[in-house]
């Protein structure tokens, strides 16, 4: 398939009103795309050029591209500046510029690799290389190819549509009903990359689906929980539940692979590097040589035990100078739910067995830097407003209710786990004055009116 099909689709999708139509609009894409140009086109899609958790970033400044755009089009950067400032919208700038009439038409896959040598271009003289690598694929692209390229440059594809739309118009291709949308959703849940499951969906339909599992090294999208007001409608809605407290840090998923072991933030982005403690800990301390756990991590005093305020906790997650940070600031993890262990799955398993099972794999000892979570199991009102008031008491955020016998539902927000904190126990008694005080240019769709986002001052 020809880049200029898929430029089109994208011009149809801005236009687009409704998301129906918008559906059809990229289930007739998927229809028209062979096997192996689903997963570009589905990362495209996405703004992206491979699954979040690969953390491949094109690295391409917008003074770079100011360059890259004066260079193809024959002008001075200046002159580029100029028409962006006026038009919002480096894409249109590079289309009204183009003058490039290409004798080979580029193909999807042909573009996406071109990307993913510019994503991948690094150490020195990494500069020069991108921009070389971008001219070259721009001096090939038709206009209209080029006013899309440049804004997946950019990172400000903005076609209007979410990863929603694409399971629903997959659903449509591949599966013939896209009310069964679910089935492919729930694969995309377990294994986080929306392009391998669409191209799974059209090479094996609903029996590959219904297959897949949880795989080391690929991130199990995160289950969310509710939130309840009180004990009382807690207890009312769960009956005897498994309670734990809420800590103030980030939520993790480590994955371990033999003496290989990752760690997964929730937004799915691979953030091994920045925790070398938690890494080194989980190597030491589990029992099972392939397994996958979730937990949250809390930076606290090695002296005192006590937990240290969420901003320090925060400065964690960095770049540079990691090891000096994390003896300074150790932090510890705490395992709360299993969802792979030597080849098995638990995500189907109830929440009391998966708490039982990652008890007994994770070694304790004085000091580790992964623990598992302490719980309270109750059916009583009273003794659940208890704990949650010793765990403010404690400086926690409060706790989380869990369903005994409830499944780890992967990707979904819903009343198997419920938080509850004291901020869900007042409601705001009065109004906020704001003054408007100013506002920023417009952008992209918003550069006609010249409105962008406003600013207010309390």
């Amino acid at each position: 398939m020809k880049f200029r099909e898929l430029a089109e689709v994208f011009g149809r999708l801005q236009l687009s009103t409704g998301r129906l139509n918008a559906v059809r609009v990229v289930a007739g894409l998927f229809g028209r795309a062979g096997l192996d140009e689903l997963e570009p086109i589905v990362y495209l899609l996405q703004g992206q050029l491979r699954p979040a958790y690969e953390g491949i970033e094109l690295g391409v400044g917008e003074r770079l591209l100011l360059r890259v755009v004066a260079r193809v089009s024959g002008t001075t950067e200046s002159s580029v500046a100029k028409q962006y400032k006026r038009m919002g919208d480096l894409g249109l700038v590079m289309e009204s510029l183009s003058k490039a009439s290409p004798r080979r038409a580029l193909s999807i896959r042909q573009a996406h690799a071109a990307l993913l040598e510019v994503a991948r271009a690094s150490g020195a003289g990494a500069v020069e290389r991108k921009t070389r690598l971008l001219v070259e694929l721009l001096q090939r692209a038709t206009a209209l190819e080029a006013r899309f390229l440049v804004r997946i440059v950019q990172g400000r594809l903005r076609l209007g549509i979410g990863d929603a739309t694409i399971l629903e118009a997959a659903a449509a291709g591949a599966l013939g009903d896209r009310g069964r949308k679910r089935l492919i959703e729930q694969a995309y849940n377990v294994r986080s990359d929306l392009g391998g499951v669409v191209r799974l969906a059209y090479a094996r339909g609903a029996q590959g689906l219904v297959r897949i599992g949880p795989k080391v090294g690929i991130p199990v999208r995160p289950a969310l929980a509710q939130r309840l007001p009180s004990a009382g409608a807690i207890i009312a809605r769960l009956g005897t539940a498994q309670v734990e407290p809420k800590y103030d840090g980030f939520r993790l998923q480590l994955h371990r692979d033999g003496d290989r072991v990752w760690a997964f933030s929730r937004r799915m982005e691979d953030v091994s590097l920045m925790f070398p403690d938690l890494t080194g800990g989980l190597r030491r301390q589990l029992r099972a040589r392939r397994a996958i756990l979730e937990g949250e991590a809390v930076v606290h005093d090695p002296a005192t035990g006590k937990f240290l305020p969420f901003q320090i906790t925060m400065t964690r997650k960095r770049k540079h100078r990691i090891a000096e940070t994390a003896e300074r600031h150790p932090l510890r993890l705490f395992a709360f739910d299993l969802l792979y262990a030597n080849g098995k799955s638990y995500l189907e398993r109830p929440q009391g067995e998966r708490s039982r099972r990652l008890a007994a794999l994770l070694r304790s000892s004085p000091g580790g830097a992964v623990v598992v979570t302490e719980s309270l199991t109750t059916g009583s009102v009273g003794e659940l407003q208890r704990y949650f008031n010793a765990m403010m008491r404690r400086g926690l955020e409060g706790v989380v209710a869990k369903r005994i016998d409830a499944p780890y539902r992967a990707g979904a927000r819903g009343f198997d786990w419920v938080k509850l904190k004291r901020s869900y126990q007042s409601k705001l008694r009065d109004t906020v004055d704001v003054v408007l005080v100013g506002y920023l240019v417009g952008r992209g769709k918003r550069a006609a009116r010249g409105v962008g986002s406003l600013l207010a001052a309390v």
